[in-house]
């Protein structure tokens, strides 16, 4: 059995988290894509829910996903069967996982078993509605900027509802930014500071004001995509340009993975002039009258 990987899932739980096949396997550098690959990865928490049963406790692959973070891989219910929580195809109907996830968040929340099987002092802490995590490493990027093609074809785009969806995903995110800037001040003692802490007026080249631990001014310029990390977002000419002139004060936090329903992202920290982490592809242009 892989200890590290289930320690891993023992955190997840002790968090009331989940994650994505993608994110977790590429930690132990394995592909998704890559049919071998899953079938490995898959084997791996499958002997760890096999390890837990045999001690009465929750099945910890529950809590590995598929990018939606709403539904679970092929094996997890054949699984189940095995290890005697019922029909496998009944399991699917009623999604037992949810229920499997529930009972790991509170097998986990318990100090003793946890601090017994990882060795860590750490207590349980109450968890915001809201679950951002920090996943620092980052994608793998381009040596040049793409090259963009055209094909000159129509579709039908309701612009409307596109824009609509687009607002509210970002609000989310942004709201999911505020939660985790006070619970980082609050878990470090900053309580003074978390009240600082607020969403400022559009044009301002940022989102949110938050605080260093040392009370110094932290802008933070927040991206938002229910797609992976190397999805390309948009971003503005004022935007770029504040970040320039306020780069050591300055982060992009670009979540990504975003489940609307459950409240839940990951997200990479850019700190600095935006120029040093990103090509930018002008879409749309101001256009001017010649002499």
């Amino acid at each position: 059995m892989d200890n590290e990987l289930r320690i891993k899932l023992i955190e997840l739980a002790r968090n009331r988290r989940k994650i994505g096949y993608g994110n977790i396997m590429s930690e132990y550098g394995l592909n998704a894509n890559d049919r071998d690959h899953v079938n490995v990865f898959a084997e791996k928490i499958g002997d760890i829910s096999e390890h837990e049963h045999t001690f009465d406790r929750p099945m910890l692959s529950s809590l590995v996903m598929h990018s939606d973070l709403q539904t679970i891989g092929v094996g997890f219910y054949p699984l189940a069967e095995k290890l005697n929580h019922g029909d496998s195809e009944y399991l699917k109907r009623t999604y037992f996982e949810r229920v499997m996830h529930e009972k790991c968040f509170k097998c986990w929340a318990e100090d003793e078993l946890y601090y017994n099987e990882t060795g860590e002092k750490k207590p349980s802490k109450p968890v915001d509605p809201y679950s951002l995590i920090l996943n620092e490493k980052m994608p793998e990027g381009f040596e040049n900027s793409p090259v963009r093609t055209f094909d000159f074809k129509g579709s039908q785009i309701d612009w409307l509802a596109k824009q609509k969806n687009d607002q509210e995903l970002g609000l989310l995110g942004e709201e999911l930014v505020i939660e985790y800037e006070k619970r980082v001040l609050y878990d470090n003692g900053c309580h003074d500071l978390i009240e600082q802490v607020i969403k400022v007026a559009d044009g301002n080249g940022f989102d949110i004001l938050s605080k260093e631990l040392d009370g110094c001014d932290k802008f933070i310029e927040v991206k938002t995509t229910k797609g992976n990390q190397n999805t390309p977002f948009k971003i503005t000419i004022n935007e770029i340009k504040f970040s320039e002139v306020n780069s050591d004060k300055y982060y992009l936090y670009r979540l990504y993975d975003f489940n609307v329903e459950s409240k839940q992202a990951e997200f990479n920290e850019y700190q600095g002039d935006l120029n040093k982490h990103f090509f930018f592809d002008p879409s749309i242009f101001d256009a001017f009258n010649k002499k």
